[in-house]
């Protein structure tokens, strides 16, 4: 019997790659497609690999157990096939997520990530890159999946698939530069010159431990539940201090997204100006939820 890091694997395969106009998992490499490869890597780490879809007539890899997305959900994307997964994977020591887009993806950075989550005694770990986290590239402890479905049933059109980090707690944040061996490792196929000109992320050397910030993000779930709307959106703010105050402006922005959409007047002029901040600064498609939000409050808020 092969020894494991992992118990098991969930690798990510329902990402549509509309920017490619073709199914970029199907891209040959090694000898087979880029979805298979990842599988491979993924089947030296888990003693059982998962394969996420969200098309049931898409994406046949013999050596992994296909788990279709369940449409029922009321969450989507990654949030969907993790809240899926968690109906298999709470009696698991340690769980692996991988995406399905990895080109340069090695097996020894989730071993990394997997002998600094019993070094630090967290309930997860994932890799950090200046002010951003990879939620796709991360180990956890099987237990945080508990929450999983409750927070996809509650936040609904909110779920992302960061909520995990944020029910994980203590978490670590590693740094690339000690999670992988090159930082291209990390990078997932966004662009088609990313085949050929892929974009590494900065370079980053630190370990942050994160914690205090689950218990409020369980209290908002716990207000959403009891229709305590402007409740939830306060909660959020809290919780953005936390991540702001390690420098972690992807999660803050995405918190701070959360409390707007659920309720905007909770967001006083300093929540609003640091928001129109985060969307100038980060871009992308948190930059396009952050200016929806805003509305016409965004040159407001930078006054």
């Amino acid at each position: 019997m092969r020894y494991c890091v992992a118990d098991a694997a969930l690798v990510l395969a329902g990402g549509r790659g509309r920017r490619f106009g073709f199914d970029k998992l199907s891209i040959r490499v090694d000898g087979g497609t880029l979805l298979e490869r990842v599988v491979r890597i993924a089947d030296r780490v888990a003693c059982k690999v998962y394969l996420s879809v969200a098309d049931p007539t898409k994406h046949v890899v013999s050596t992994a157990r296909r788990l279709v997305d369940l449409e029922q959900l009321p969450c989507s994307g990654p949030a969907r096939s993790l809240a899926t997964f968690s109906l298999v994977s709470l009696d698991w020591w340690r769980v692996a997520i991988v995406p399905g887009d990895a080109l340069h993806l090695k097996p020894e950075l989730y071993t990394r990530l997997l002998e600094l989550l019993d070094v630090f005694n967290v309930q997860a770990a994932t890799v950090l890159h200046d002010v951003w986290v990879e939620p796709l590239i991360t180990v956890y402890v099987g237990s945080v999946f508990k929450h999983a479905l409750r927070a996809c049933r509650l936040r609904r059109w909110l779920s992302r698939a960061s909520d995990m980090l944020r029910l994980a707690d203590p978490l670590l944040l590693v740094g690339v530069d000690i999670a992988a061996s090159d930082p291209i490792e990390i990078v997932t196929l966004n662009r088609v010159e990313d085949l050929v000109w892929p974009k590494p992320p900065k370079r980053d050397k630190r370990l942050i431990l994160l914690e205090g910030h689950a218990n409020l993000f369980l209290e908002a779930l716990d207000r959403l539940e009891a229709n305590d709307v402007v409740g939830a959106a306060k909660t959020h703010l809290i919780e953005a201090r936390v991540y702001r105050d390690h420098g972690i402006a992807h999660l803050e922005a995405q918190t701070l997204i959360d409390a707007c959409k659920l309720n905007r007047q909770t967001l006083d002029h300093e929540h609003l100006k640091r928001l129109a901040t985060l969307s100038e600064a980060l871009g992308g498609k948190i930059g396009g939820e952050a200016r929806e939000c805003l509305g016409g409050h965004v040159e407001q808020s930078r006054g």
